[in-house]
Order: C-alpha cells, then structure tokens, then sequence
C-alpha cells in the first residue's frame, strides 16, 4: 500500500437530510475512477442490547469504524466516504479511533420545512419531533464546521460537499505525516465466554437480509447480545487494483477485526447475511471467526418465488433501502436478467454445496421463516 494518508470524508446531520444518499453520490458518481471506500456507520452500530451505556456504545460504533477504514486503506482506498450519525462534541473522539487517517467533517443541513415532510414519510409523529429537535440542536451549535444545505438534488449537494471536502484534503495533505494505516490492536475475545455466528446466505432476491435481521432481532428478544453485518455493505471499495480472489479474503479479514470490537462490547451471537457461492470462501469465514463456530445457512427459492420478490424489490418494497441496491427502480426486462443471473448463480451454489444446511422458503411468510432459522440454529449450535 502506498504512503499517502488516507483521507475520511464524514457527512453526518440530523435524520431525514440526505447523509446517506449524498455519500453514495460521492463514492459513486463523483470520484468515479479515484481509489475510493464507503461505509455507513450505521451499518457498524447494530449489536444490541449491550452496551447499555450510551458513551460505550459510541465509543463501539467509532471503534468499528476505525477497524472498517484500516481494511479499506489496505485494499488500496485513498479516501473513504462515511455517512450517518455523529453526537455533538464527539469530533474528537472520532478523530482518535479513526488515527491515522484525516478526518474530514461536513455538516449537511435543511429548513424544518423541508426536513419535516422527508421525515413523514418514514417516522411517526413522536420520532418527527425528536428529528426536528436534534436538528434545531446542530443548528444552535456553532463548531466550527463546513455545513452544506440539502434542500437541492442530490448530485448538487454531493457536488458542494466534494468541493469542502476536497479544500480540506489539500490542507490536510500538505502536513499530513506520512504513517501507514497499522491494524488496530483488540483484546482477545473474554476468556470463557462462549460465543457462536450464523451466515445466511443465498442469490440475489431470495430473502437473506430479512431472515438475517429477522434472526439477529429474535436473539435481541431473548437477552443476547447479538451483533449484524451485512457483508455488502461493509465491502464498498473501488478504483482499486482488482483483487485477486471473490474479495472474500478482504471481507472477511475485516469481520474478524469487526467480530472482536463486538466481542469486547458483550457480544455473545454474530448474524452476518451476504453472498457466498464458494466453498473456499465458507472456509475464509470460518477461519476469521476462530473459535467462534460458524453455521452456514443458504435459502433457496424457486423462479417465480424469485421473481415476485424481485419485483417487489423494484418497486421500493421488501425492506429499507440499502446504498448499492441496484434492484430500485429498475423495469420489468432488468428485472428478468436479475432474475436469471440469480438462478444461475443458484445452480453453482448447489453445485458447488457451499452450506451445512439448505432452506427452501417456499411460500412461507418471514415469522415462520425466522423460526425456522431459529431452531437451526439451536439444534446445531450451542446456546
């Protein structure tokens, strides 16, 4: 990996004000061709109920994210574009856990009157007033940071974060010492706790991150502490040199870091959901968790099972909207090529037995799917 620092790029705001769409703009659209990663915090904070403490959770989240920017850094990115939430007068800390990449921060901002129907849309009345509120918090604050409005298109609000972003780069750049992203140190996983990780996996439409989050939600309901990750979307990297395997063998270097930051914040469980069709690549997760045993589960469907979720997808439903989900918007003949590039890649996953345990979906309704999952996993794994 080259010397030249890497660059963090952090968009964060109040709910609703387009942190999520404008970084996905910049990662890909704006700095198409430049050596470039992406994350969503958000995305790293889902390990639950522990902590119970609100500084230890933040503290887990920016951890995390300073695990997720060294395994980017090492894959060849030279800026890493992150959106989601950032407590005021946290600046510091992430500066810190993000050591020895620059951190840039940019604040994106709306009226309440445009922020207050964008969250309609998506919260109930109580949650809209608690967004209002935290947004009125940030505009009170004055701290010194670039702040751009979001009340225009998306490519326009990228295009004026990429210019406050790319000011302070060249400022950064000029004394930024030259340090190499050395991986963090974590602590082992606690001596004698027990701990286990399911992967759900399957091709494109089957079904794997309902199930997944259905069955991480479950161990939440029971007291255990369990964490997600979708590996999708902790893998976000382009411009770069092509690698040499699936890009399992980045992925999952990078779920083992991640896995022992949960591990020191209690948990017990891990539910990862993403593709899988090798077996060599089973065999770089089971090696990454260590003496975390791994159950790997792959869904099946039939075609016109396929195909209605496919559709349904197309048309917004099927759950919350993801950045890289190409599946969004797109007409009923993209729709048949998804379709048939996921059967396809279905018959080399049966092929090629990558799984311990194969679940037909069939018609059943994601509960009954969940419970399903969950007796698979009790029966194989120990509690």
């Amino acid at each position: 990996m080259a010397d030249s620092p890497t660059h963090v790029w952090w968009l964060y705001g109040a709910p609703c004000v387009g942190k999520s769409a404008t970084a996905w703009e910049l990662f890909a659209h704006q700095l198409e061709g430049e050596p470039r990663g992406y994350f969503d915090i958000d995305q790293l904070g889902i390990c639950y109920p522990q902590p119970h403490d609100n500084a230890e959770r933040r503290a887990m989240r920016y951890r995390a994210a300073g695990v997720l920017v060294r395994h980017l850094a090492r894959a060849g990115a030279r800026t890493v574009v992150v959106s989601g939430v950032l407590e005021p007068g946290s600046h510091d800390e992430v500066v810190e856990a993000l050591r020895p990449a620059a951190v840039t921060f940019c604040r994106l901002r709306a009226d309440p009157d445009v922020l207050r129907p964008r969250l309609q849309r998506r919260y109930g009345p109580q949650d809209v007033a608690r967004a209002l509120a935290e947004a009125g918090v940030w505009d009170e604050l004055d701290n010194g940071q670039p702040v751009v409005e979001s009340a225009r298109a998306v490519g326009e609000v990228a295009g004026q974060a990429l210019a406050v972003f790319q000011d302070a780069t060249r400022v950064s750049s000029s004394t930024a010492s030259q340090v190499p992203m050395a991986p963090a140190v974590e602590p082992p996983d606690p001596a004698g706790a027990p701990s286990r990780a399911v992967l759900i996996c399957g091709a494109t439409g089957v079904g794997k991150s309902t199930l997944a989050f259905g069955l991480t939600m479950q161990g939440w309901a029971t007291g255990r502490s369990c964490a997600f990750l979708d590996l999708q979307q902790i893998a976000f990297v382009d411009g770069v040199e092509p690698l040499s395997d699936d890009g399992s063998s980045a992925t999952a270097a990078a779920v083992a870091d991640l896995w022992q930051t949960y591990r020191r914040a209690g948990a017990a469980d891990l539910v990862l959901n993403g593709d899988v069709e090798s077996a060599e690549s089973v065999e770089r997760y089971r090696q990454a968790l260590g003496a975390t045993p791994l159950l790997v589960v792959r869904l099946r469907a039939g075609r016109e099972q396929l195909r209605r979720r496919l559709t349904a997808r197309s048309r917004g439903g099927g759950g919350p909207e993801l950045a890289g989900d190409g599946l969004r918007g797109i007409d009923a003949a993209a729709v048949d090529a998804v379709l048939d590039a996921a059967i396809t890649s279905q018959h080399r996953m049966d092929a090629a037995e990558v799984a311990d345990i194969v679940v037909e979906t069939g018609e059943d309704d994601a509960d009954v799917l969940v419970e399903r999952l969950v007796r698979i996993r009790e029966e194989h794994l120990l509690p």
